[in-house]
């Protein structure tokens, strides 16, 4: 059973949603991380949707980003989770691949994120490899 978060007029499934981000973060990039989190769910890759809510609930609830760094980290994870949605002869590795070291460089600041990207990242960046 799903517990559904409200992000501005946008309800989302997957993700952990505090009414003080409406209007701070890209309620666009929540929503696109969230239905690919869906679409992985769907597919069978429960792991892999569980690694992006995961993050995805880090990175907004995060003290150590400031606002504009978690907008841009939620745009990422939008990236990649749609990413892993295609099939994989469709996925763009080269610039999933620079996004990924753009996601690692900008988490550095934050050591819980650090810690949860290296358990999670085998599982994500494998379809890229």
């Amino acid at each position: 059973m799903s517990t559904k978060s409200h992000v501005g007029d946008i309800i989302v499934d997957n993700i952990k949603v505090d009414s003080s981000i409406v209007g701070v973060l890209n309620t666009g990039s929540i929503q696109s991380v969230d239905a690919s989190i869906t679409n992985l769910k769907q597919g069978g890759n429960e792991q892999l949707a569980e690694a992006l809510s995961t993050l995805t609930d880090s990175v907004i609830a995060s003290s150590d980003l400031l606002d504009k760094t978690k907008d841009e980290l939620i745009e990422i994870l939008s990236y990649i989770s749609s990413e892993l949605t295609v099939p994989p002869e469709q996925i763009r590795k080269a610039i999933a691949k620079s996004v990924i070291k753009k996601f690692e460089d900008t988490i550095n600041v934050s050591a819980k994120l650090t810690q949860l990207w290296t358990t999670w990242r085998p599982g994500i960046v494998y379809p890229f490899s």
